[in-house]
């Protein structure tokens, strides 16, 4: 008896939820769904008998971009023809024009990549960058490299003393990023 009760309490808690809760939900389709930014730049617009406007720029070899670390670029994890990407730091413009706005992805691909080895042998890594895809979708074919003091473009990693003796001037590398210039 005391089951049946329990169950008859529970199945009007049940039915008064429903009766209470059911005008406060609407299962019709008739309502829309809600609508959600789907891009945080907005979109470039044109309408119909508007005619297109750009130019086509070319940016001369030796030109300098920063550009920010999103991931890890290290030859401990990278592998050979792995794909890499970085942020641009800042709008990069070239005699007036935008190339290319901050934010935009800049991606590329490991060239040369040996991890350092006990001793005296130090890890290095080579990187080509080959596009830049800006936050509208827009992809900017390039060839660059980072810029380092031999102009080679390959980074050589030092001995862990090495390291901890230039520990500030990596952080400032990671958090302002370094250059890429195109070659």
């Amino acid at each position: 008896m005391n089951k049946k009760l329990q169950l008859v309490l529970a199945a009007m808690i049940l039915t008064a939820g429903v009766s209470v809760a059911g005008p406060n939900f609407d299962y019709s389709q008739s309502s829309p769904a809600p609508l959600y930014q789907q891009n945080y730049y907005p979109t470039q617009t044109v309408s119909g008998n508007q005619t297109l406007k750009g130019s086509v720029v070319t940016v001369p070899a030796g030109q300098s971009v920063s550009a920010v670390v999103t991931t890890p670029l290290s030859s401990a994890n990278l592998t050979l023809g792995q794909n890499v990407s970085v942020a641009l730091g800042s709008d990069f413009y070239y005699n007036g024009n935008l190339i290319a706005p901050a934010g935009s992805s800049v991606t590329g691909t490991v060239l040369e990549v040996s991890k350092a080895k006990h001793g005296s042998m130090n890890g290095k890594l080579l990187l080509r960058f080959t596009q830049i895809v800006t936050p509208y979708g827009i992809q900017i074919p390039i060839s660059a490299v980072i810029k380092t003091n031999d102009n080679t473009g390959i980074l050589v990693g030092g001995t862990k003393m090495d390291v901890a003796k230039d520990y500030g001037k990596d952080v400032a590398v990671g958090a302002g990023a370094g250059a890429l210039a195109g070659v």
